[in-house]
């Protein structure tokens, strides 16, 4: 972060009653920079086979991606996890080899044993591993342990995902040991609503805010599914957002404004900080690590000083 600092120099006549002469005879602006404590921060968990662009091989840093979209400032720490690659019961079935999964073994958070449009429709029928769930639940206490170690309060930790990654926020917000600050699910359901339903457990985050969006026109995780989702859930949560986006699908569930009313709900809750500006130096070191984004170290930009005569 860069703070800028102005320096004047005064050309004062020797009379002290004629302060009024002076003369500005130079502005200096330093541009100092300083490492900023983490005081917010938010977990992303992206879809099944992973980041966008992953499957067609491209490596974005999605860290960066999030936080230039929403515009965080840098007291927020950003974590993007990747989940293993495992074999996807419904996969097999559905998906052509020509995709280049080996065996069909991708990225997932959980094994999905059925197809999606069966979704809290088989009563009884866990559509996904609870193992799994467990497990990876588990996984985002141990994250979160790890920001609280920087200082960072649990309750100022958000959760967000989207498809899968939103299914299993979703899951940790009813099954999390940590009152967290709030959870972001896009384009998502609750795993098992119906075979393990939430009023089974006692939830801390009951208190906690949530934001559910869905795409009317989605043809994965149906509208259906969702308000079911919605409808079950919101009875647990004392503060339960669902939106309904007319003419979004799946994948168009993830665009500009949807993003922007992301960050007015995250506003109007108090969760995160966000960039009133970005200096030139942020702004440039964030293009340049989004476009190469194994880049090991930052980029070095400095505008050390910059003098008016």
């Amino acid at each position: 972060m860069f703070i800028p600092i102005v320096i004047i120099s005064y050309n004062i006549n020797n009379t002290a009653m004629k302060v009024s002469t002076a003369v500005v005879t130079s502005i200096t602006l330093l541009f100092v920079t300083c490492s900023q404590v983490k005081q917010h921060g938010i977990i992303w968990l992206d879809g099944i086979t992973g980041f966008p662009g992953q499957t067609a091989g491209l490596r974005i840093n999605m860290c960066t991606v999030i936080r230039l979209a929403l515009g965080l400032s840098s007291s927020v720490e950003v974590a993007c996890p990747t989940e293993p690659r495992d074999a996807v019961t419904v996969v097999k079935t559905t998906w052509p080899v020509h995709f280049g999964h080996t065996q069909y073994a991708i990225p997932s958070w959980f094994d999905i044993r059925i197809d999606s449009w069966l979704f809290n429709i088989l009563p009884g029928v866990p559509e996904t591993s609870i193992g799994d769930l467990e497990n990876t639940s588990r996984f985002l206490d141990y994250i979160v342990e790890g920001m609280m170690e920087q200082g960072i309060p649990s309750q100022k930790i958000v959760v967000a995902g989207f498809s899968q990654g939103g299914a299993l926020t979703l899951y940790h917000a009813v099954h999390s040991k940590y009152k967290l600050g709030g959870f972001i699910c896009l384009a998502s359901w609750y795993p098992n609503l119906l075979a393990d339903p939430s009023v089974y457990h006692n939830i801390i985050n009951d208190e906690t805010p949530v934001l559910q969006v869905n795409g009317h026109m989605d043809p994965i995780i149906l509208i259906s599914t969702a308000g079911q989702t919605a409808e079950a859930l919101s009875g647990r949560f004392t503060d339960y957002t669902f939106r309904d986006n007319p003419f979004d699908g799946h994948i168009t569930t993830l665009n500009p404004v949807v993003i922007r009313g992301i960050k007015n709900w995250l506003q109007s809750k108090n969760l995160l900080s966000f960039n009133m500006f970005e200096s030139v130096e942020d702004t440039y070191n964030d293009i340049l690590e989004w476009l190469n984004p194994t880049r090991n170290s930052p980029v070095e930009f400095s505008l050390s000083r910059i003098e008016f005569n």
